[in-house]
């Protein structure tokens, strides 16, 4: 186990770190997107591809969802850890989900989401330097 030494106040102390190596711990950021040729997929812990490279572009999952574009239409929509498809391709752009709720852009006007795609904030036309592309007004 490594040790590490701690100056605090002029005092020394020493502390022992335990490595973070396990899937386990490590599960909350995998699996994680990647570039395959012209799309992208996602891989686990062991760099083994577990989503397929089928989206235009894909995010890190960030509240147990991740942002992903299609291929086709170059929608924004969300997929789980699996790859199922949770909230479908349809929005201009969007952001990451914070706290059960993501921002969502559709013709010009921003409105914010739930985790099953249900429009909780209604889309709206909203001045660009008050959006903060995913975060809401009390983070």
């Amino acid at each position: 186990m490594p040790k590490y030494v701690s100056l605090v106040l002029g005092a020394a102390a020493t502390m022992t770190a335990t490595p973070v190596s396990t899937p386990d711990a490590a599960s909350d950021f995998y699996p994680v997107p990647v570039q395959v040729g012209g799309s992208y997929g996602f891989i686990d812990t062991t760099g083994k591809l577990v989503i397929q490279p089928t989206f235009g572009l894909a995010q890190r999952f960030s509240d147990g969802l991740a942002l992903v574009v299609n291929d086709d239409n170059g929608k924004y929509g969300f997929i789980d850890r699996t790859g199922k498809i949770i909230i479908a391709p349809q929005y201009d752009h969007a952001g990451d989900f914070i706290d059960g709720l993501a921002v969502a852009f559709q013709g010009g006007k921003n409105g914010w989401i739930d985790k099953t795609g249900r429009l909780v904030i209604q889309f709206q036309q909203v001045e660009p330097n008050i959006i903060d592309w995913g975060r809401s007004a009390r983070d």
